[in-house]
């Protein structure tokens, strides 16, 4: 008796667990991609990318820099998507974890520019 409600715990442990994920990752393929170059747009997509990575993380699943990167320029403005592509370097960009920095520091810059133009 015990034995068998321990396992339906366990078993359930484990769906829930799958279940969280895909809902994370769906959540991230699925935010919204911005129109326009904004501060607010941009601290609201990182954001929320960051805190469903790190919910993953926290679940031992790990979502690899090149998906990070692909993702976050499917959701950019194409203004701000042509000076990413832009400031990448020839050669450089095909380095996926550079890419990743890069994109970050890129996003980075593009905050402070965008405050300092307000």
């Amino acid at each position: 008796l015990y034995y068998s409600k321990a396992w339906e715990l366990l078993e359930r442990s484990y769906e829930v667990k799958r279940i969280l994920v895909m809902r994370h990752l769906s959540l991230i393929v699925n935010l919204p991609a911005l129109e326009k170059e904004t501060t607010s747009g941009l601290t609201k997509l990182t954001d929320d990318v960051q805190q469903h990575l790190a919910s993953l993380a926290t679940m031992n699943v790990s979502v690899g820099p090149e998906m990070v990167v692909y993702l976050l320029e499917s959701k950019l403005s194409k203004q701000t998507l042509n000076k990413w592509e832009s400031s990448l370097e020839k050669g450089i960009d095909s380095v996926i974890q550079v890419r990743s920095l890069t994109f970050r520091t890129f996003i980075s810059h593009e905050f402070v520019r965008a405050i300092l133009q307000r």
